[in-house]
């Protein structure tokens, strides 16, 4: 029975090993047959008995997703960052998830970002083209700096060089916009930078829990392993025939 436990023992340091990225450093042993496993040492990175999954099976499937996004995207980053990380148990397991929901909300924050910009960038133009042009003496002007403005938005060729060539005359460029942007959204973008450098550092957090108790299951696992040989290597010595 000893024997079956330090068996178990092995094997389950030897999972962790790989899930980690570690070499395991062998022990001399005699060839000997397949032996049993203790109960709860079967343990497969990245996978996980299903009972083991008992009550938090629907936990680790939801998908903190909003309208819009495409949850066969996350699912595909899911299966990556497990088969990269390879979790050893449930806790891991959990913490990848994290890891995959921390990573989706920065990139859904980034895309925020994007988007604010570029509609900040839009509403700066449309005021400085109507101060420009006087669109408030023109009737009709607001409409054509409306469309103006969306076809530069949207990088056509025509409408970019008109929009430039305003800015010319008047010893203005795209940069002066951009100051004025700032100015007018930049605690508004600052706020957005917040979220995601809270996101990251909660990201490497949760990575460098995962290594630190590798490290420590790893060395606990060795010492059991190593005083159980020391004390005793016949339990390790199994019968090439167990009914001799």
């Amino acid at each position: 029975m000893q024997g079956e436990q330090l068996c178990g023992s092995r094997i389950a340091m030897l999972e962790l090993h790989r899930g980690a990225g570690i070499r395991p450093r062998m022990m001399p042993r005699k060839k000997r047959t397949k032996a049993r496993s203790s109960p709860g040492t079967e343990l497969s990175p990245g996978k996980l008995d299903p009972a083991r999954l008992e009550g938090v099976e629907e936990l680790l499937s939801k998908r903190p997703l909003i309208p819009g996004e495409d949850p066969t995207l996350y699912d595909a980053l899911l299966a990556r960052v497990r088969e990269a990380v390879r979790p050893f148990d449930i806790i891991e397991h959990i913490w990848v998830k994290d890891i995959v929901d921390l990573v989706w909300e920065m990139q859904r924050w980034r895309r925020l970002r994007a988007a604010t910009f570029a509609q900040a960038h839009r509403e700066v133009l449309r005021e400085a083209l109507s101060d420009l042009l006087g669109a408030q003496q023109k009737p009709g002007l607001a409409d054509e700096i409306g469309s103006l403005v969306s076809g530069w938005a949207r990088g056509r060729e025509e409408a970019v060089e008109r929009v430039e060539g305003i800015l010319r005359d008047h010893h203005l460029d795209i940069d002066a916009l951009m100051a004025r942007v700032l100015d007018k959204h930049l605690q508004r973008l600052e706020r957005v930078d917040q979220l995601i450098a809270g996101a990251e550092l909660r990201r490497d957090s949760i990575l460098r829990e995962i290594d630190r108790r590798r490290s420590i299951l790893v060395e606990r696992m060795r010492e059991v392993i190593e005083a159980e040989e020391s004390s005793d290597p016949a339990h390790l010595l199994l019968p090439n025939n167990p009914e001799s």
